[in-house]
């Protein structure tokens, strides 16, 4: 049995649905929309209002979830955004996940004595190219239920900023001989 608590045609709501349609979950689990609907704008342009709205009340709604969803649903998991690790306009959005994701953990470490896991997947908010691999990742972290607590990006490697990397020469040096 698998709970979505997502808005239609979300991110979180289609990987739930391909999430349905592929995985087997023997106990009540569920998928949770954690990806915030925050202004993204510089931080010096966002307001006490900016911050109640999509801060502080969207994790205080996520918080009421997660209660109602313990015990009862073994197996949680959250699907964010990557923004908690850094991005351009994105001071309001990173705070909500980070608060989300510390949310998580400390409710995973609160009710992993009742069997609850609950983990976090984090996507960029607009990227649907990348819902089959959370769907997989979804399913098998539901459907397994030995990881708890974790925080794993599903965004193709973006959060590496591989177009700030140096470029590195083909061959290594050789090792000197050991004498």
């Amino acid at each position: 049995m698998l709970t979505v608590i997502a808005p239609p045609g979300s991110l979180a709501a289609r990987i739930a649905s391909q999430v349905e349609a592929s995985t087997s979950l023997p106990k009540p689990c569920a998928i949770v929309d954690a990806m915030p609907t925050t202004r993204a704008a510089p931080l010096a342009e966002l307001t006490n209002a900016d911050f109640e709205a999509g801060c502080i009340a969207s994790l205080a709604d996520l918080a009421a979830t997660l209660a109602n969803l313990v015990p009862e649903h073994r197996h949680i998991v959250l699907i964010g955004t990557n923004a908690g690790l850094g991005d351009w306009d994105a001071a309001l959005a990173g705070a909500f996940a980070a608060g989300a994701v510390g949310l998580m953990r400390s409710a995973a470490l609160e009710y992993a004595g009742e069997g609850v896991t609950m983990n976090y997947i984090a996507l960029p908010s607009s990227d649907a190219a990348l819902v089959p691999g959370a769907a997989a990742m979804a399913g098998a972290l539901l459907a397994a239920g030995s990881v708890n607590g974790q925080i794993i990006v599903c965004d193709g490697g973006a959060h590496l900023r591989m177009r700030a990397a140096r470029p590195r020469s083909a061959a290594l040096p050789a090792a000197s001989p050991q004498a």
